[in-house]
């Protein structure tokens, strides 16, 4: 494996894992490894390369194969979201939110989230997940880099 599948595997690994709602903590327990290794591995901050018996139990656990597991990540695909682009995430909510006149609980609603976790969310008191970001990108019928501000937009 080189370093461009090896990437393709981390990256896949993370993308499939909270795709299916999987935990690090659930993961590491099917690999009968701790959660500490699970991170590592989908960081990169593993030193080596698990042992090909490991990377075989992630793919099962995914329900995939090495070989799909080191295909790369569709472009555009968002892994982890920063401070900075939640900060312009929320801030971009607000401006739609507020071009479609909804309250916050419709807004809410309509990106499914509760009306306190968005609240929350719009003070600094709470975040959002990849995977709550994925969700509400898929509602507004936008792609996640655009909503994050990673790609400039003049329509939002």
């Amino acid at each position: 494996m080189n370093l461009e599948e090896w990437t393709n595997f981390r990256g896949n690994m993370r993308y499939l894992r909270i795709k299916k709602g999987i935990t690090g903590t659930q993961m590491a327990e099917f690999l009968g490894r701790t959660p500490g290794f699970v991170s590592c591995v989908e960081s990169g901050a593993y030193t080596r390369w698990p042992k090909t018996q490991d990377m075989l139990a992630i793919a099962k656990c995914l329900g995939t194969t090495i070989k799909e597991m080191i295909k790369p990540l569709p472009p555009g695909t968002v892994l982890y979201v920063s401070p900075e682009e939640h900060d312009r995430g929320i801030a971009n909510l607000e401006k739609i939110r507020k071009l479609r006149k909804l309250t916050k609980q419709d807004f809410a609603a309509l990106i499914g989230v509760s009306l306190k976790h968005y609240s929350m969310a719009t003070t600094g008191g709470s975040t959002f997940s990849v995977r709550k970001w994925w969700g509400i990108a898929e509602k507004l019928k936008m792609e996640l880099s655009t909503l994050l501000g990673r790609e400039e937009n003049d329509s939002l």
